[in-house]
């Protein structure tokens, strides 16, 4: 499907864009943002070509949120936040949920010089409500008629307290070669106001009535409908966590260096200190891959990682092909498909934390 494709390549554009405000090597952005648009969730999700159009708009709604808390215009955040309702009533309701705790998550972690954020916030989402009350009130009063709200208690007392992983996990499998790097930047920002804010969005991925909550309370074949929203905070603070890593590399060595430099001048001659801090910064710029002799082992190192993935992939799909495309052929998974993926998705996250 021609309209399908070009969304996923918006999707992949969409996504590019909220990235390179964190990373601005093309090159780094490049395989997350095509990992969004051929994630697990559109991979399902994709019978239902009016949700992609929330979903390409999700990025561009976060850099709209971004862009207020730089004390920023708010039109962005205004104008895609006004296109989500009107491209998807139902789809707009677990973003509505998002913006409303990142709005409350700011404000709690910066209350000190939030107002502006506020207000800018409260107008904003305002403006948006009356621009899309032509969609909005219909879509609202059909669905206070339908079978979805006669009993919202006897739905969530009757559910089960964790999910059903045949289907619910494989949306996030994708993840797996790229969840090292996303721990390391939580762990390494866990005062960050979007930490907190993508731990409460993992929170309906494992507790099944909360997973309703965020699906007006109930949903029927499409168990998870929110999933854009972890996804792409995963890949958002994936990206930060490469950055930071890369930081963190680069500076050990020049602490070490510093350190090495500083006994030789006490215990060695200025001829022999010359000579071993010379072996030390080509051994610092060999591990930081800053020589040609680091370049060569690194890019060897990587090229090695590809080939095997590379095999594993295709010797693994061949094997299993048909188990593994039950998950997109079908609106669920099955237990011989969901083991399938959760092989392929921890070769992926062992991949993953080698590199």
């Amino acid at each position: 499907n021609v309209i399908v494709m070009l969304k996923l390549i918006t999707s992949a554009a969409t996504m590019s864009l909220l990235l390179k405000r964190k990373k601005k090597n093309f090159a780094l952005v490049l395989f997350p943002s095509v990992l969004y648009a051929f994630s697990g969730y559109t991979m399902m999700y994709y019978q239902i070509a009016q949700w992609l159009d929330v979903y390409y708009m999700f990025p561009l709604l976060l850099i709209g949120l971004e862009r207020m808390t730089e004390g920023k215009s708010n039109i962005m955040y205004t104008v895609c936040l006004v296109l989500c309702v009107l491209f998807h009533f139902y789809l707009s309701y677990p973003v509505i949920i998002f913006i409303s705790l990142y709005a409350a998550a700011y404000t709690v972690y910066n209350y000190k010089t939030a107002q502006k954020f506020a207000l800018s916030f409260i107008i904003g989402s305002a403006i948006a409500a009356c621009i899309s009350a032509v969609i909005l009130l219909p879509c609202f009063l059909q669905y206070t008629d339908s079978m979805r709200t006669s009993s919202i208690t006897g739905t969530l007392r009757s559910s089960n307290f964790f999910p059903s992983s045949y289907t619910a996990f494989p949306t996030y499998f994708c993840l797996a070669g790229l969840l090292v790097f996303t721990f390391y930047y939580c762990a390494k920002n866990y005062r960050d106001f979007k930490v907190a804010l993508f731990l409460l969005s993992l929170v309906p991925v494992i507790i099944e009535p909360i997973a309703k909550a965020w699906q007006t309370f109930n949903y029927m074949s499409f168990p998870t409908r929110y999933g854009f929203v972890p996804i792409t905070l995963c890949l958002y603070f994936a990206v930060g966590g490469i950055e930071q890593l890369s930081k963190d590399f680069a500076a050990k060595p020049e602490s070490v260096a510093g350190i090495s430099d500083k006994r030789a001048r006490n215990s060695v001659s200025a001829n022999n200190k010359t000579a071993q801090t010379e072996t030390e910064n080509f051994f610092i710029k060999f591990i930081k891959g800053q020589n040609i002799f680091g370049k060569i082992f690194y890019s060897v190192l990587v090229a090695v990682c590809a080939i095997l993935v590379c095999r594993f992939s295709v010797k693994y799909y061949n094997e299993n092909g048909k188990s593994l495309s039950a998950f997109a052929q079908t609106l669920w998974g099955s237990e011989l498909s969901y083991k399938g993926l959760l092989v392929f998705a921890l070769f992926s996250f062992l991949a993953g934390a080698v590199l």
